[in-house]
């Protein structure tokens, strides 16, 4: 079928119509919609960021030098088999703690009774053999001064004498030795402490041809302690001691204190006092031995073990002290936000100091009358308003933090 031209002019005429209509129904639609909403679009911005902040905190606060070292204990004594014999008896349990002079080992003695017993009778020879050597002189001498004998014969008399007190003295020597000898077959502690397990078991031969370890005792309390320091601290340590003693904090002839802290402690709870410093400092790793002692009742600090320690060296007055979260750190250095009186963010660039438990020192760049965003820094910048709640009034205020290590 033919299409003429006045068939298509007609279909155009209808396509207009329907599209006509269609945009006439979309406008009276938004129009609708735009009187339903209140009759038009307003921008509300957000409300400001809600941060918590807190001003810092002022007290004194005492700098300390932290560092590791071992305990060690007080004494240390190798018991040894002084003589040569065959181990009889154990008279101790492994590990148990021991006085001065309690029995610990016996060596068989009786080879050492029958030396005694030997030297005894030797001395009872050697007296006997004095006492003729006396009268014989006595009686020579009488018939010297009478003319009876020559005076050969009464010096002769005299050196017998003197020999036989001469027998007597080295008898008596021999039999003290033997005595001794004996008196070494009992091992006895020299030391209070707590003894190691025995080395040497009842039937062994010990002490041939050198002293047998047969034992160790050492004494735990009071417990060594021995760390090293650099010499920068060695400095402030002594300047410190100085001031204390001129200060009347501290006697002359006293230590400076020490606080140990155990593996798995947090607490430095236990003290102590330095009781001994090296006369040089090491020239290879420019440190000084320092020792400390500290009194073990309980026997929980052994020896060998590690520990961390610290000493008191300085004490800022009226330090200024923040919260450690409140502190950033970027290429410029350390800062915090502070907000001022007009609910405005302001960055202060800060100078660090030492950390006290959960707060930071800071030496530079902040007042004791600022307000230090102590929370919700990720939703700051420097120069937005915010809306301030105190950590005061939300119970976390720096200043109720407990006091920690400063270092």
């Amino acid at each position: 079928m033919r299409r003429t031209r006045k068939d298509t002019a007609a279909r155009e005429t209808r396509r207009a119509g329907r599209g006509s209509s269609l945009a006439l129904g979309l406008a009276l639609a938004l129009a609708a919609a735009a009187a339903g909403c209140g009759g038009g679009n307003h921008y509300a911005p957000p409300p400001p960021p809600k941060v918590q902040v807190a001003t810092p905190v002022q007290r004194d606060v005492t700098v300390y030098e932290t560092f590791t070292g071992r305990f060690s204990a007080s004494e240390t004594v190798e018991i040894r088999a002084r003589v040569p014999g065959y181990l009889r008896k154990v008279h101790f349990r492994d590990g148990q703690p021991v006085k001065k002079d309690q029995l610990l080992f016996t060596i068989d003695s009786r080879a050492y009774d029958a030396a005694v017993h030997g030297a005894e009778a030797d001395l009872l020879a050697a007296r006997a053999a004095l006492k003729f050597a006396e009268n014989e002189l006595a009686r020579r001498e009488d018939a010297w001064h009478e003319n009876a004998v020559s005076e050969l014969d009464y010096l002769r008399a005299a050196a017998e004498r003197d020999k036989a007190r001469a027998a007597v003295a080295a008898a008596e020597a021999h039999l003290e030795a033997a005595r001794l000898d004996r008196s070494f077959t009992e091992v006895r502690s020299p030391i209070d402490g707590v003894i190691d397990r025995a080395l040497v078991h009842e039937g062994n031969l010990v002490g041939q041809g050198q002293p047998t370890v047969l034992a160790v005792v050492r004494r735990i309390d009071p417990m060594d302690f021995y760390f090293s320091l650099d010499e920068r601290s060695l400095v402030r340590l002594k300047q410190e001691l100085q001031a204390a003693a001129e200060a009347g904090r501290a006697a002359s002839d006293e230590g400076p204190p020490i606080h140990l802290a155990l593996a798995g402690e947090d607490e430095f709870a236990r003290e102590g006092r330095v009781t001994w410093m090296d006369t040089a400092v090491d020239r290879e790793t420019g440190t000084i031995r320092v020792r400390a002692t500290l009194a073990n009742p309980d026997g929980i600090l052994v020896d060998g073990a590690f520990a961390r320690g610290r000493v008191p060296v300085r004490v800022l007055e009226d330090a200024l002290l923040v919260p450690e979260v409140a502190l950033g750190v970027d290429q410029v250095g350390s800062y915090v936000y502070v907000v001022g009186d007009d609910g405005k963010v302001a960055r202060r660039d800060v100078r660090t100091g030492p950390r006290d438990g959960t707060l930071r020192v800071i030496s530079a760049g902040l007042e004791p009358g600022d307000r230090v965003v102590v929370r919700g820094l990720a939703r700051v910048r420097p120069g937005i308003e915010v809306e301030v709640e105190d950590a005061e009034s939300a119970g976390k205020t720096p200043g109720a933090t407990p006091a920690g290590e400063a270092r």
